[in-house]
């Protein structure tokens, strides 16, 4: 078998978490994105290896005889940044011209990551050469680092949660452009079709996978059968405010997308289905005056009982939140009355589904 051509680095690994935030430790983010990217390395029909397949440590030396001996042409290091700051950057060799890294910066940035930088760094220990070991000792490979974002920064945070398969994906294709090997992200685009077809929002999903040109028209449909809006315009803005977009100026601004990008747009589409169906749920809450603030339930990962205490109020429009729990019960609204008495905190997912379920019967519990 020939040599791989290139060796992906998930960094840190074991008793070397990296940088943190909470229980999000780098170490598991950056094991994911790279087990995905060899993944569709290996569907792209490109020789891939990586430097470890699960929580393990290695030490510097261990990691960069790895990539040597792999006799790799080029290497992706995965990492997460932290220490203030906000954005992607992509660190390339001093001796380097770093064509690759700015093809990657490129990609990640599309996907409305923030643009920090992209550089390379020499050591004042070791004058002439590069100052970060993954450079320094991996021979002839041409390493780039990839920092995805910042761990401590909230927005960076969410959205790498939520979209590190689309950063992952977006690595692989800008290598595959600057090799000049052909591209596709088939795979994960069908299940994407299919999930959306199963949830009514595409009628005829052998279209969108077999077609290689989307008629705009078709395309515009489904944002509206997705959001429930009747303007495409308004549909991208509310798409954009539930945080499942990140660039609405590209679909805003131009009259024609690139097939890529609007096979990108239906995978986010079907990865936050539930996720939209929360926010969507949140709004409907706030267009009948029961919330007045949608961004702290959609963009908080925990909640004050005390807020989610005062929407039941406002929803039942009773004068204490036992009171408000025990009509929705009589009125069918809610199964299960006493997990809401009997408990002093919910989880997440309970406060979450019980949301979605009164924005569902908000019409009718109205009219009750």
């Amino acid at each position: 078998m020939s040599d791989p051509l290139i060796i992906i680095d998930p960094g840190h690994g074991d008793v070397d978490p990296g940088c943190s935030y909470q229980d999000i430790c780098e170490k598991d983010i950056v094991l994911d994105i790279s087990l995905y990217q060899l993944k569709r390395f290996e569907e792209l029909g490109i020789n891939a290896v990586i430097t470890r397949y699960s929580d393990i440590y290695l030490t510097p030396d261990n990691r960069t005889q790895l990539v040597v001996n792999s006799k790799s042409v080029y290497c992706i290091s995965n990492h997460i940044n932290a220490g203030g700051g906000k954005g992607c950057e992509v660190i390339h060799s001093i001796h380097n011209d770093g064509k690759l890294a700015y093809k990657i910066f490129t990609n990640l940035v599309e996907t409305g990551l923030y643009p920090r930088r992209v550089y390379s760094k020499e050591s004042t220990q070791y004058p002439g050469q590069d100052y970060y070991f993954m450079h320094r000792n991996t021979g002839s490979c041409i390493t780039n680092i990839v920092e995805y974002c910042f761990i401590d920064n909230q927005d960076d945070r969410e959205k790498l949660l939520k979209d590190w398969k689309i950063y992952a994906e977006q690595v692989i294709k800008a290598f595959c452009e600057y090799i000049n090997h052909p591209y596709e992200n088939k795979t994960e685009y069908m299940h994407a079709v299919n999930k959306l077809a199963d949830y009514g929002f595409i009628n005829t999903p052998s279209y969108w996978i077999q077609s290689d040109f989307y008629e705009i028209q078709y395309f515009e449909e489904l944002v509206l059968n997705y959001t429930g809006k009747n303007d495409f315009d308004k549909a991208i803005i509310y798409l954009a405010q539930c945080n499942i977009i990140n660039s609405p100026n590209y679909w805003l601004d131009n009259d024609t997308y690139s097939i890529e990008n609007i096979q990108l747009f239906i995978i986010k589409l079907a990865d936050n289905i539930e996720y939209f169906e929360f926010a969507d749920s949140v709004y409907t809450l706030y267009e009948y005056d029961v919330i007045n603030s949608p961004y702290y339930w959609i963009d908080n990962a925990s909640y004050e009982i005390i807020y989610f205490e005062e929407l039941i109020v406002n929803y039942t429009n009773k004068s204490t939140f036992e009171d408000g729990i025990i009509y929705l019960a009589e009125c069918n609204v809610i199964d299960s009355p006493e997990y809401w008495l009997n408990n002093d905190t919910y989880s997440v997912e309970n406060v979450r589904l019980l949301i979605i379920k009164l924005a569902n019967n908000v019409e009718q519990f109205e009219k009750s």
